[in-house]
């Protein structure tokens, strides 16, 4: 069912499932409670791409929501949410009343970030500075979380409208948000990068953890490296440590093809480098963290994580490149420079 209607709404309760099948609603699974994970949303991206909220409209079921909704875009959701009436309490509540009504509004779903502005907006005075102060705290963090500039530009100047606050400012205030540390759920075999010089970002942590599994790999090593290649690099350590590690490779190749020899022969030659052996704890970190990630999952599915290890990198990647442009739009706009515009307009 969630295949057959490309998404899957997602509810709080089992019973709001359990009404929803009776109810022909059949694209509908529940987090028991609020404890939406990011193991759950990975295992939903098997089947669909689009996910769709319908929590309760607490203040509980609206900040699980939001905590759900941060883990969804991390992997590239399309997120939505669907408005239940003013006097229904949720999905199993609706059916009871009018299960017609369910069948019609599990279509209707919206942008999460309007489901979200009408919940903020609700009982608040725009024109009273402290509600817009809280409006703002409540709005900003959810809009700098969108990585396509496009829609992030819609919700900023959206805001900025209803608020009558200067559009530069509300923008700012995005790429500050943006910029701070979220707490996020890690995968459990995960364990965090502490020391990659200039900063943990998960495109940081991503490429070590890939560099890790390609010095111990050999079946997937050349591809490792040729996609690692392809998205880049931030850190120029990172990027040093690659560059060592793809050269190695291709210098030794027929050496450590079909053998478990090439994380031992790279540390040596490092080692015996003495204008690489800053790298030397890089390495190690990498490897460890490769180990400590893959020790627990079973051969036939390492591929499929990979895979979804991949795909992540490059919406990273891709994510930095397009918030790059979308500075550049931004300097273009505000000097009044309509060619390149046009020409950021188009690299978007």
């Amino acid at each position: 069912a969630i295949k057959e209607n490309h998404c899957a709404i997602i509810v709080e309760g089992n019973l709001d499932v359990v009404a929803s099948h009776k109810a022909h609603v059949e694209n509908v699974v529940a987090s028991s409670g609020t404890a939406l994970t990011q193991d759950q949303l990975e295992l939903l991206k098997r089947y669909t791409d689009t996910v769709v909220f319908c929590f309760d409209r607490d203040a509980a079921g609206l900040n699980a929501a939001k905590k759900g909704v941060s883990i969804a875009r991390s992997l590239q959701y399309d997120v939505r949410a669907l408005i239940l009436p003013k006097d229904v309490k949720d999905p199993d509540d609706l059916v009871q009343k009018d299960s017609t009504a369910w069948q019609k509004i599990s279509t209707e779903s919206v942008p999460f970030l309007q489901f979200l502005f009408e919940q903020t907006l609700n009982n608040r005075d725009i024109t009273n500075v402290d509600h817009k102060r809280l409006i703002t705290q409540e709005l900003i963090p959810a809009i700098a979380e969108i990585t396509d500039v496009i829609e992030r530009e819609h919700w900023a100047q959206k805001l900025g409208s209803l608020l009558n606050v200067d559009l530069k400012i509300i923008r700012q205030a995005i790429e500050n948000a943006g910029k701070e540390e979220k707490p996020s759920e890690v995968k459990k075999s995960v364990k965090p990068v502490s020391s990659v010089a200039g900063g943990v970002s998960k495109k940081d942590q991503l490429t070590l953890l890939l560099i890790g599994f390609a010095l111990n790999n050999d079946e997937y090593r050349e591809r490792l490296l040729d996609e690692l290649a392809k998205a880049g690099f931030e850190d120029a350590q990172l990027e040093s440590l690659y560059k060592f590690v793809q050269n190695t490779y291709t210098s030794n190749i027929e050496t450590v093809k079909n053998n478990n020899t090439f994380f031992a022969l790279t540390r040596s030659l490092l080692e015996a480098d003495p204008t690489q052996d800053f790298l030397l704890s890089l390495l190690d970190q990498s490897s460890l963290i490769a180990e400590q990630t893959f020790e627990n999952i079973a051969p036939n599915t390492v591929l499929p994580q990979l895979n979804i290890l991949l795909e992540t990198l490059r919406a990273t990647d891709l994510h930095s490149r397009r918030t790059v442009i979308a500075q550049k739009l931004r300097q273009a706009e505000d000097a009044g420079d309509t060619e390149a515009v046009k020409k950021l307009l188009g690299e978007l």
